[in-house]
């Protein structure tokens, strides 16, 4: 992830979340990715916070620990942020991709996964107000 002049803030392999001086993050070790995944992690900027980041990570083929989020919040550590939330839970039984889409309203996000054992397609609304573990 970078900021908006291209600078770079933080990044990660879906289990280690690393800050721009390429150390582990506060509170960055053990995210719930598989290092096996053909998209291990999704960096998702939270809506009207400038601050606050989530990170998708997801299991191999229909893993138990399925999709996941963190969050990052920048402003943390002399700005070099910090994991304040780890592992939430959102849904298993998924295949390997994941990806994130703008919402139509211009300012949301859509986290998106595929089912493992169907054709189905499950999206999560990111807004303002956090991560929507509903699915759509």
């Amino acid at each position: 992830m970078a900021d908006a002049g291209g600078n770079l803030l933080f990044y990660t392999d879906g289990l280690t979340v690393y800050n721009s001086t390429h150390a582990i993050m506060s509170n960055g070790n053990g995210l719930m990715g598989n290092g096996s995944t053909t998209q291990a992690a999704v960096i998702v900027k939270q809506p009207g916070n400038p601050n606050k980041y989530f990170v998708f990570t997801n299991d191999d083929v229909a893993g138990i620990d399925g999709l996941r989020y963190s969050e990052i919040d920048m402003s943390l550590s002399a700005g070099q942020g910090s994991v304040t939330v780890k592992n939430v839970f959102i849904v298993n039984g998924i295949t390997e991709k994941l990806t994130s889409v703008r919402h139509c309203n211009g300012t949301d996000v859509w986290v998106m996964v595929h089912g493992n054992t169907a054709s189905n397609f499950r999206a999560f609304q990111v807004s303002s107000a956090g991560v929507n573990t509903t699915a759509v």
